[in-house]
């Protein structure tokens, strides 16, 4: 049998890691590393909790794994956004303003409100006057 099938069931040995992986990342996602099982993790992913350690050798190595897969997913959606020519065209548009506005916006005023005098737990206002140093 060649490496690419040594997977149980003719599942390709690839294939079922991803499928561990994906269920790693799921259970360590939503439970925590302290709280997460090896065997809930193989239950989730239909094998047994023995291909598991088959595959990773420790639940610390299933953690580092999925930490690695997270990563390179993140890390390729980034990249293909990044890539995606809507992406910059939307940037190009807000950096232009919209609807033919000039290019350079002007950031709205904050607003000054009154404060109210802060009050004692009587509901009557406080005067720092009367505040004693501790």
């Amino acid at each position: 049998m060649s490496r690419a099938n040594a997977g149980t069931k003719g599942v390709p040995r690839a294939d079922r890691e991803l499928q561990i992986l994906r269920a790693a990342c799921e259970v360590f996602g939503t439970m925590g590393f302290a709280k997460a099982s090896v065997a809930g993790i193989a239950a989730d992913a239909g094998i047994s909790k023995p291909l598991v350690y088959q595959y990773f050798g420790s639940k610390e190595g299933l953690f580092l794994a999925s930490f690695n897969y997270g990563a390179e997913t993140l890390a390729a959606e980034m990249e293909r956004v990044a890539a995606d020519d809507t992406v910059s065209s939307v940037r190009s548009s807000r950096s232009r303003g919209c609807g033919g506005c000039s290019s350079t916006r002007q950031r709205p005023t904050t607003a000054r409100w009154p404060r109210p005098a802060p009050s004692t737990p009587t509901g009557s206002p406080v005067s720092l006057s009367r505040v004693s140093a501790s």
